[in-house]
């Protein structure tokens, strides 16, 4: 039995010490990487999909607010530069005996822009910028009939810019959590095009500018590698 309890307190010794020892390692880093000289490149994942998938019990299909699955950063000091890439591409198609029904959609937003952080304690650190933010969003229908192909097809382009801020938090020796919010101004200009195959119907085509406003809650998780 004392063995057992000896063997037993040897391993939570060990164990506690391994903890202290990666605690203090992960906070040397940050304040490595919080001090006002020190330059670092930053890799963000967003990794909303997978939590809400993988650690959620509730039954509600996970979506990702933020557009951007990707962010880089480089900071020096206190100053930092941001870009951002995200996008998506959905097909669906519809066959029957009499005609056929396919739509498409797709987007692209790209961001760069430039920030300032602070630290709010060893491990913690906010931040706040601004962004210029160009996106790109198309929707296409064909609809193929006997004699007759219809093509409908909506172009969206966005130009704008906008606030961010922001916290993340150290877990592990160049590892972190990151969260944002922002809020965009962007001019928009659509096209909307009607092509038929059939000369007998006369093609479409209307444009029309617009102004768009979005605030972005920070809902979105991105896991950040420091390197």
């Amino acid at each position: 039995m004392n063995l057992w309890k000896g063997t037993l307190l040897a391993t939570i010794f060990l164990c506690s010490v391994q903890l202290v020892n990666g605690q203090e390692e992960t906070e040397k880093v940050a304040k490595g990487f919080n001090d006002k000289v020190s330059s670092v490149n930053e890799i963000g994942i967003n990794s909303t999909f997978f939590i809400n998938t993988f650690m959620s019990f509730n039954t509600i299909n996970p979506t990702v607010v933020s557009p951007y699955a990707l962010t880089y950063k480089f900071r020096k000091g206190q100053g930092g530069f941001r870009f951002g890439i995200g996008g998506m591409y959905r097909e669906e198609k519809d066959d029957d005996s009499s005609n056929s029904f396919k739509t498409t959609n797709g987007n692209v937003d790209v961001r760069v822009g430039g920030e300032f952080n602070m630290p709010v304690g060893r491990k913690w650190r906010a931040f706040f910028g601004a962004d210029l933010i160009v996106g790109y969003d198309v929707s296409k229908s064909i609809n193929e009939q006997s004699n007759t192909t219809v093509t409908t097809s909506l172009e969206t382009t966005e130009f704008g810019g906008g606030p961010v801020i922001g916290i993340d938090v150290m877990l592990a020796k160049r590892v972190k959590l990151g969260t944002e919010t922002s809020v965009a101004f962007k001019r928009t200009l659509d096209v909307e095009k009607v092509d038929f195959s059939n000369p007998l119907f006369e093609d479409d085509i209307d444009r029309t500018t617009g102004f768009n406003f979005t605030f972005d809650l920070p809902t979105s998780l991105y896991l950040i590698i420091m390197f």
